[in-house]
């Protein structure tokens, strides 16, 4: 088979590498199928994702995903791709999730059969890291259950945290209380003095790509007030957003947001929509408008719209920044799968990874030493000061009055009042000690 790289078979399976993105696409149907039968039905999995992900990045890597075989046809893929020598998810770094796609109780042997096809010889890949897999997965579990030989090859190591909204069972009581927070009708109010403010869903192609230069402009603008590059300065990927317009039903999996203050548009929102979960993916609102927070009414909104149709989760995907802590009820944590050639290569790589964070926690206990040094060595040099100018008498008394003190009172404060007509020094009142 052209662009197929055959490995040995076990029992009744047969594994391959696919080589060539045009076979790969040609397994469209059953890909789609093993990525529903599975734990996640996540956008991240489909051949959309991956057609728009060839179609801005596509220069810059080749397809290398094993697939397995059984007596009933395609049992397993694994969406893979080798750039600059890394084995990584063909969606990477796009996807905030990522997974084996195969029927969520299928064996372990799959995945091992997957893995053997990855690890024969020659391999066009130095290095294998496989990241944003979540801990519900079912490569993590498979994992859990493959041979001891194989499991040797293999390290696991924490990633990303991602918070979400967990709805299921939820009336509407619970997000009734987080949409009438009471900075979010503030903010709400405060926009509406400016005029008249409005939200919806583009579902139309056209109308979306027309908004999608105002959405990486904000983006861009907002970036550079934080003090770091937007990725929409990247011209590819800036074409992997139009790319995901063209190949994503704009009704039902991509969910583009708008929100308006007298027509204009103020604040966006790209996100996605699947099997009952919303996804917060990629936000930008207009920087001139900051005092009035509109990626605040932005949330608000698409609060309001997982509400209205009921939704049973509202992931915040990866990422944990503070404003997620102010609406998630629940955080999962991503993991990352690291595959090595052969088990010599992983000992020596958790060997080094062990003499790493001893490395890091001897420099920490230096860093605590050093402080500790630097306060005692300037705490003497205090004490020699004190009894040069009052003496060694005096000195003493005054610690041992102070440690008196510091057993009987907790605290010491000095109350200063003003008499009438004065005023009392700014911070004077309730001084701590």
């Amino acid at each position: 088979m052209v662009g197929t790289v055959k490995s040995h078979s076990r029992s009744a399976l047969r594994g391959e590498i696919i080589t060539n993105f045009g076979e790969l696409e040609s397994l469209a149907p059953e890909w789609m199928r093993l990525r529903n039968a599975g734990r996640r039905q996540d956008v991240f999995a489909t051949p959309a994702w991956a057609r728009a992900c060839r179609q801005a990045y596509g220069s810059l890597w080749r397809v290398y995903a094993p697939v397995v075989y059984d007596e009933r046809g395609l049992a397993a893929i694994l969406p893979l791709k080798v750039e600059g020598g890394i084995l990584q998810f063909l969606g990477a770094p796009h996807s905030d999730y990522n997974d084996v796609l195969c029927e969520r109780a299928a064996p372990a042997t799959i995945l091992e059969s997957c893995l053997r096809a990855l690890l024969r010889q020659p391999r066009p890949w130095r290095e294998c890291i496989l990241e944003n897999v979540p801990e519900d997965s079912v490569l993590l579990d498979m994992l859990s259950r493959v041979s001891t030989a194989m499991k040797q090859s293999i390290r696991v190591t924490t990633g990303a945290l991602c918070p979400g909204l967990d709805l299921t069972g939820d009336t509407g009581e619970y997000l009734d209380g987080l949409i009438k927070k009471k900075s979010l009708v503030r903010h709400e109010k405060s926009l509406q003095r400016l005029g008249k403010v409005s939200f919806r869903h583009l579902e139309d192609r056209e109308e979306i790509k027309g908004h999608l230069p105002n959405l990486f402009r904000f983006h861009i603008a907002r970036r550079a007030v934080a003090g770091d590059a937007s990725l929409f300065l990247n011209a590819d990927t800036c074409a992997f957003y139009r790319a995901l317009v063209d190949e994503l039903d704009p009704k039902t999996d991509l969910r583009f947001s708008v929100l308006e203050l007298d027509r204009q548009p103020v604040a966006y929102h790209f996100g996605f929509e699947s099997n009952g979960a919303f996804m917060w993916y990629k936000p930008a609102f207009d920087v001139k408008l900051w005092e009035y927070s509109p990626g605040e009414v932005l949330i608000k909104k698409l609060l309001e719209y997982a509400r209205d149709h009921k939704l049973r989760e509202f992931d915040f995907t990866v990422g944990n920044e503070t404003f997620k802590d102010r609406f998630a009820n629940r955080v999962r944590r991503n993991r990352r799968i690291h595959v090595y050639g052969s088990p010599a290569v992983a000992l020596r790589a958790r060997l080094l990874a062990c003499a790493g964070e001893r490395a890091r926690g001897a420099q920490r206990a230096l860093g605590i030493r050093s402080g500790l040094k630097a306060r005692a060595s300037g705490l003497g040099r205090r004490v020699v000061r004190a009894i040069r100018r009052d003496g060694l008498a005096r000195v003493c008394r005054r610690v041992l009055a102070e440690a008196f003190c510091r057993l009987i009172f907790r605290h010491a404060e000095v109350l200063v009042f003003a008499a009438d007509g004065a005023t009392a020094a700014p911070g004077a009142a309730g001084i701590g000690m």
